[in-house]
């Protein structure tokens, strides 16, 4: 039983030290070869206005169907039509000039649009769009213990880059 007890505490220790000693990191600097900056092309919308003069027509209507023209030209034509005929004609006459008058009255006041004109402002959006280079990053070479790295950085290192360093045994 001391034997097995002995196993497996020997185990367990030489599990914990293996894992101690498994990894270890810490943290220096290595020298950077170079730092290229890396753009990319965007395009932009740029939405404009853009304006001119315009002559606009405005038509306004009165609301007139030419009923009181036609009823006061037909009663002015039947008082011409009836001082201008004679014996049996004057009444075919007063017909003619009720029906002539009432056509011409109705003609004449029907409404005509009020026609107006005005120079307007008139303006609608267009699309400019515009190409821009934009940086995407630093295309970083750098250089630790005699090899050579290659990173992408959003920002420029300068002369030494902070790196990591991770140790494990074989």
């Amino acid at each position: 039983m001391n034997k097995t007890i002995a196993t497996g505490w020997l185990t367990g220790v030489l599990c914990t030290w293996a894992g101690m000693a498994s990894a270890a990191s810490f943290s220096t600097t290595a020298r950077v070869v170079r730092a290229t900056p890396v753009y990319q092309t965007i395009e932009i919308n740029e939405p404009q206005q853009k304006c001119h003069d315009e002559t606009v027509v405005y038509e306004k209507s009165k609301r007139n169907d030419g009923t009181a023209g036609t009823v006061l030209g037909g009663i002015i034509g039947g008082v011409l039509g009836h001082q201008i005929g004679k014996g049996r004609g004057r009444t075919v006459a007063t017909i003619a000039g009720a029906v002539a008058g009432g056509v011409i009255g109705n003609h004449a006041s029907r409404s005509k649009p009020d026609r107006s004109r005005r120079t307007e402002r008139v303006c609608r959006t267009v699309n400019r769009y515009r190409e821009e280079r934009q940086l995407n990053g630093y295309d970083v070479t750098y250089r630790y213990q005699g090899r050579t790295f290659r990173t992408m950085l959003g920002h420029n290192p300068g002369n030494r880059l902070r790196v990591r360093v991770t140790i494990n045994p074989r």
